[in-house]
C-alpha cells in the first residue's frame, strides 16, 4: 500500500509542472484587446490626405482562450481623436474657398475611407480600408461595423455602413446644401454597432451511392420490379377457384326444392 502511495505521489510531482505550463497564459500569443481604426477623407482630383485616428475596436474574447476568435466588439471613440462629425466639418471648411470658386470641387466624389490596422502592420498598404460616400455622411444617423474573421478566429477586415442611405446610392439633394449641412452641423452620427462575421461555407454536395459492379466489373443490373399482377397472381387465382367451387347461394337454393 505504500509502494502505491509513493509512485501516485511521484506522478503527480512529475506531472505538475507540466500541467502548470499548460495553464501559464503565453503573452506572446495573447489575442490584441483592440484594434486601431483611421479615418480620411479621399477625393480623386485633390491630393491623397493621410490617415488620422478615429478610434479603436474593443474586442472581447471568451474566458477560457481566444483560439475560437473574439465573441463581441465594440467601437470606442479616442478620447485626444477628432469625432467623425468633427473631421468632416474641417474638411468641408478647408475646401470652402475651392467649392465657391468658377469650378467648384465636387465634394460628391469624395469617399469616407475608415482603415483597419491589425497587429504587426508596418505599411498601410496592409491596412484594410472601407469607403462610404462623403455625401451620405450628411444625413446619416447611424454607422455600423462589420468586423470579419479569419477561420482562426483573428479579424482581418472590416465593413463600414452608414444609414440612412437612398436605395440607388444616389446622393440627395444638391451638393451646396450638403456642403453648408456638413459646415454648419456635421455628421449627425449617434448609433454606432458592430458584428463579427465568421467564415461560412457552402453546403455539401449530396452524392448518390456508386453502383455495385459484378466480378468482372460490369454494373449489376437490378431486376425489374414486378406488378400488382406478378406479384399476387397466386393469390388471385385461389380466390377465383373458391368462388368457382362454392357457387351461388340461389343455385344451392334451387337444388333442394327440386328435391
Amino acid at each position: 500500500m505504500r509502494f502505491y502511495s509513493t509512485l501516485l505521489a511521484a506522478l503527480a510531482l512529475g506531472l505538475a509542472p507540466a500541467h502548470a505550463a499548460d495553464s501559464t497564459p503565453d503573452a506572446s500569443n495573447a489575442p490584441p484587446p483592440s484594434l486601431r481604426v483611421l479615418q480620411r477623407i479621399f477625393h480623386p482630383a485633390r491630393p491623397s490626405e493621410p490617415f488620422v485616428d478615429r478610434g479603436a475596436l474593443q474586442l472581447a474574447y471568451p474566458p477560457h482562450g481566444h483560439r475560437a476568435g473574439p465573441v463581441a466588439a465594440a467601437f470606442v471613440q479616442d478620447a485626444d481623436a477628432t469625432p467623425a462629425a468633427e473631421y468632416v466639418k474641417a474638411y468641408v471648411a478647408a475646401n470652402a474657398d475651392a467649392a465657391d470658386a468658377e469650378e467648384p470641387v465636387d465634394l460628391d466624389a469624395a469617399l469616407y475611407q475608415l482603415a483597419l490596422v491589425h497587429p504587426g502592420d508596418t505599411q498601410s498598404a496592409q491596412w484594410h480600408v472601407s469607403s462610404v460616400k462623403a455625401c451620405h455622411l450628411a444625413h446619416a444617423t447611424a454607422e455600423h461595423f462589420t468586423l470579419h474573421l479569419s477561420a482562426a478566429g483573428e479579424p482581418y477586415a472590416l465593413d463600414y455602413f452608414v444609414g440612412p442611405v437612398p436605395h440607388d446610392g444616389a446622393c440627395t439633394g444638391s451638393a451646396k446644401a450638403r456642403r453648408r449641412l456638413l459646415a454648419e452641423h456635421g455628421t449627425r452620427i449617434a448609433n454606432s454597432s458592430v458584428a463579427l462575421k465568421a467564415p461560412t461555407h457552402p453546403p455539401l454536395p449530396s452524392l448518390r451511392a456508386p453502383p455495385q459492379l459484378s466480378a468482372e466489373g460490369k454494373v449489376v443490373v437490378p431486376p425489374a420490379e414486378k406488378s400488382f399482377i406478378q406479384k399476387y397472381w397466386m393469390y388471385i387465382a385461389i380466390a377465383f377457384l373458391a368462388l368457382a367451387v362454392s357457387g351461388s347461394p340461389a343455385e344451392e337454393e334451387g337444388a333442394g326444392q327440386g328435391r
